[in-house]
């Protein structure tokens, strides 16, 4: 007859079959849910005898010459087997009559619980995702924040820098005309006022092209951190549009998320202001040297 055994993450299905002889003759098949979610399954031969109430079996694993010994009792509607196992450890397995339908419908049952487990790993891994790419994105934010603040606050220094080094070469450039005017002295002289006039030239252009390509990099960052944040707009960022079963990310990258988010929007205003002075100022500088570094080139 087939005998079926139930657990909470496996089943068995006992199939024998008495010969004329007496022995018995059958297989064992077994599956099992594993922690991942996966099916595992073996097929068996079996074999013994029974005598009276009491059974025997030898069970071998198919295409192993491995085998293992149960022993236990008959009844009407169910066979009670003993294993004892490599330890010396016996345990007790209930074998119910039943059919191969019921075996297949604990198979079902495993696989589906085996599903849903996959699913809720699935999730859980979007979810550790989601949970990184907030955190690296607050990382991020709070980085530009850092730098946006600083170039704020270095701000009039640089002003003051172009300031200076224009009116520093007008001077420069009015004094070297004073000289020409005077004694072979003073026009040696002012060959070396003008030359280092021309010598400021391409230090402050440096100056100017850093600065620059400064702001050229944020602006970069700026967009490539607005796309990023469009990410995770309705779950973490603005009014949220998440629905029941969607996958969003925990409370703690979240709300470290909004916080660097804030902080992100108030200073960007902050530094395109910054950005704007300092560009004026610059441009109204190099305008004036430029006319004067010409002017000191054309001079005898």
């Amino acid at each position: 007859g087939s005998y079926v055994v139930k657990g909470s993450s496996s089943a068995e299905l006992l199939q024998l079959t008495q010969a004329q002889d007496g022995k018995i003759v059958g297989t064992l098949q077994h599956i099992a849910l594993k922690t991942g979610g996966g099916i595992e399954t073996s097929m068996a031969n079996v074999s013994g005898v029974v005598d009276g109430e009491s059974l025997t079996l030898s069970v071998s694993l198919a295409g192993l010459p491995i085998s293992r010994s149960l022993s236990g009792t008959v009844a009407a509607s169910a066979l009670e087997l003993n294993l004892v196992g490599s330890a010396g450890a016996v345990a007790s397995a209930h074998f119910a009559r039943g059919s191969v339908a019921d075996f297949n419908s604990e198979a079902e049952r495993l696989a589906q619980a085996g599903q849903s487990i996959k699913a809720e790993k699935l999730r859980a891994d979007q979810v550790e995702t989601l949970d990184r790419s907030a955190l690296a994105l607050e990382e991020a934010l709070n980085a530009y924040v850092k730098r946006a603040t600083k170039q704020i606050d270095d701000t009039p220094r640089f002003i003051s820098y172009f300031t200076r080094a224009s009116n520093d070469v007008s001077n420069r450039l009015l004094f070297a005309q004073g000289l020409l005017s005077g004694n072979g002295a003073q026009r040696a002289q002012a060959e070396v006022v003008l030359a280092q006039v021309s010598a400021s030239e391409p230090g402050i252009r440096n100056t100017g092209d850093s600065l620059d390509m400064a702001i050229e990099d944020m602006t970069r960052e700026e967009a490539s951190l607005n796309i990023r944040m469009m990410a995770f707009n309705g779950n973490c960022l603005g009014t949220s549009t998440v629905k029941p079963g969607d996958v969003i990310p925990n409370m703690g990258p979240c709300k470290g998320l909004e916080i660097a988010a804030a902080r992100f929007g108030d200073v960007r205003g902050l530094v395109h202001a910054a950005y704007e002075r300092l560009q004026l100022q610059k441009n109204k500088a190099m305008k004036e040297m430029e006319a004067t570094w010409q002017l000191a080139t054309r001079l005898p």
